[in-house]
């Protein structure tokens, strides 16, 4: 915590407050030096500990940070010259490190590579991102590249406080309620710290035990898209939200948690192409027609490729 903390500070941006909501008395003398606001808090929920945080701000902007991530030079400023052009939601591209802070370069890195343009810092409407990119999963993933208006999050705070999981996707997704566009920030001003603890990596070893654990994580993923769901009725967002939240049952479902739709299943996929949607689990939403002994077949070649990266 204390590199992501020194990473702020290192902007130079003085009128930027600090807050740091954690469940560790660990480093309290050194915050309490830097004069910055820390908020114990023994809960796990993602939404509940962000809201906790969220009471304490006095600013218009909120810049998200994991306590494992950095910030890379100019992050603060790029965020208020963004801001500054009339956006609510801000997302840039990152670069992954290991634990030791050294990168680690992989052929798909860029996340935003579908986009391009003559600037280095887009704007433009929600949909117009959606349209763009396909699917708006590629900045909705990684909290310390997003920030986003005080505003916008204080409207969704009631639902922010049920979110459990996803608390990045949450971010942009409560920012879909709003008609003010949305910036790209095509520069890596981001280090991601990739190890075993990250929330969104598999620990398990053998084959059983990731199909318990990724069970689990689309139970709560699905939770979450209800979530998505109740906060976008009325938005032209709804369908999208609606749409996830029934390709995520089609996925636990063609693990083997629960009965098999082929038809709903089936549907969501060719159904995409019409809405626009690109989903990352194409496949596993096409081997709800296969017998069970062939989905877990698939999975467990995804299981392999994820244990071999």
């Amino acid at each position: 915590m204390k590199q992501a903390v020194d990473s702020v500070l290192s902007q130079g941006d003085d009128d930027s407050e600090i807050i740091v909501v954690k469940d560790f008395p660990e480093l309290d003398d050194y915050l309490m030096e830097k004069g910055i606001k820390s908020i114990r808090c023994e809960r796990k929920e993602q939404g509940l500990r962000v809201y906790m945080g969220l009471l304490k701000v006095e600013g218009e902007i909120v810049v998200f940070l994991d306590d494992d991530d950095m910030f890379l030079p100019g992050k603060l400023k790029a965020v208020r010259d963004a801001f500054a052009r009339g956006v609510d939601f801000y997302h840039n591209e990152f670069k992954l490190i290991d634990q030791n802070g050294n990168e680690i370069k992989r052929p798909n890195n860029r996340r935003l590579s579908r986009i391009s343009g003559r600037e280095e810092v887009l704007i433009m409407s929600k949909k117009e991102a959606l349209r763009k990119l396909g699917s708006l999963h590629p900045i909705a993933v990684n909290s310390s590249s997003i920030a986003v208006s005080t505003n916008v999050l204080l409207e969704a705070s009631e639902y922010l406080r049920k979110v459990t999981r996803n608390i990045d996707g949450f971010f942009l997704y409560s920012a879909l309620r709003s008609e003010k566009p949305l910036a790209i920030d095509l520069r890596e001003l981001t280090a991601y710290r990739i190890h075993a603890l990250n929330s969104s990596i598999t620990l398990a070893r053998d084959f059983q035990s990731f199909l318990t654990e990724r069970g689990e994580y689309l139970l709560l993923m699905e939770n979450n898209w209800h979530i998505f769901q109740d906060m976008l009725k009325g938005n032209w967002a709804e369908d999208y939200a609606s749409f996830y939240l029934e390709a995520t049952k089609c996925l636990r479902r063609s693990m083997g948690f629960g009965e098999t739709r082929l038809s709903e299943c089936l549907g969501l996929v060719f159904n995409k192409y019409f809405r626009g949607y690109g989903d990352p689990w194409k496949i596993f939403l096409l081997t709800n027609m296969f017998p069970k002994f062939v989905r877990l077949y698939l999975w467990r070649i995804y299981w392999k490729l994820k244990v071999r990266e």
